[in-house]
């Protein structure tokens, strides 16, 4: 008999370097939450390289207690240039093992190609039929499809949202978002204008406004929303800042429009600028009679 279980992972990945840089090696620290039922006594990490199903478990032991009340534990001996699937399952004394939580990955991996496990040697991987949605998940309002196992369009570049918040009133919906992604050269709204759009968590559109490269103004690394007086659009952007901090871009907007009849579950950001689309996954959510609040 199987021991009764729950476990799944929380968090997504945090690459830490563990080597020179030249040797690209790297580690990767998974928190996960851990499991109630007092008969576990560790976990196992699974770790394979995409497209491939996993081999032999890494042994975590009972891991280590981490902030927020989830376990901690490093896995060791990877490489920069390869996309990795990471699962997690919990074990007993007498040698019974759950089942495999959520996989988290870590790199990028093929658009086009279904690519999952549900036990270390139950996999499926399969190309996508052409004309299916591809890109990172979330971003279909960024309308990339495969052909011929291509991801074809614009969403070719990874967002994450950090915080996002929907707080409704009798006369509008006000949106509070903070979003990071790599710096590129190919997001330059200063010269192609910007378009943000809020999409619910199977990427249909809940808003959409475009902005002009003279609706910005740049200094130094920072862009910001150019204000002005007496704008009636249905969707007002009331705030942006855009960062540029060497590798990693930030965002923050706030953006006014009317009330939503009924609010998202969840949603995410996206944010299109010449020839780039960023769009990623949406964040967890926790939704309540007149907000939505998503880390």
């Amino acid at each position: 008999m199987r021991p009764r279980v729950c476990l799944w992972l929380v968090t997504a990945i945090c690459i830490l370097l563990s080597t020179p840089a030249q040797t690209r090696a790297l580690n990767a620290r998974l928190l996960w939450s851990p499991s109630t039922d007092t008969r576990v006594e560790g976990y196992y990490v699974y770790v394979r390289e995409a497209k491939k199903p996993y081999g032999a478990p890494r042994d975590a032991g009972a891991a280590r207690p981490a902030g927020g009340g989830t376990l901690d534990w490093v896995v060791t001996r990877l490489s920069s240039d390869k996309t990795y699937f990471m699962a997690v399952s919990a074990y007993t004394s007498d040698g019974l093992e759950t089942a495999l939580s959520n996989e988290l990955v870590l790199g990028s991996p093929d658009p086009c190609v279904q690519d999952t496990c549900t036990s270390p040697t139950q996999c499926t991987v399969r190309a996508l039929p052409d004309g299916s949605v591809c890109g990172p998940p979330g971003a279909a309002g960024c309308g990339s499809t495969c052909l011929a196992g291509t991801c074809l369009g614009l969403a070719d570049h990874r967002a994450s949202v950090d915080r996002l918040k929907l707080k409704r009133s009798n006369t509008q919906l006000k949106v509070l978002v903070n979003s990071h992604f790599a710096t590129s050269t190919l997001f330059a709204p200063q010269t192609s204008g910007l378009e943000l759009t809020l999409a619910d968590d199977g990427g249909a559109a809940l808003l959409d406004v475009t902005l002009g490269a003279a609706d910005l103004t740049a200094s130094g690394n920072v862009i910001k929303l150019v204000r002005r007086r007496g704008k009636t659009a249905p969707v007002q952007v009331r705030r942006l800042v855009i960062r540029v901090k060497g590798d990693v871009t930030f965002v923050k907007a706030q953006i006014a429009t009317s009330p939503l009849a009924t609010l998202p579950a969840g949603a995410t950001l996206v944010l299109s600028s010449g020839s780039i689309c960023l769009a990623g996954p949406p964040p967890t959510c926790q939704a309540r009679a007149k907000t939505v609040t998503c880390r």
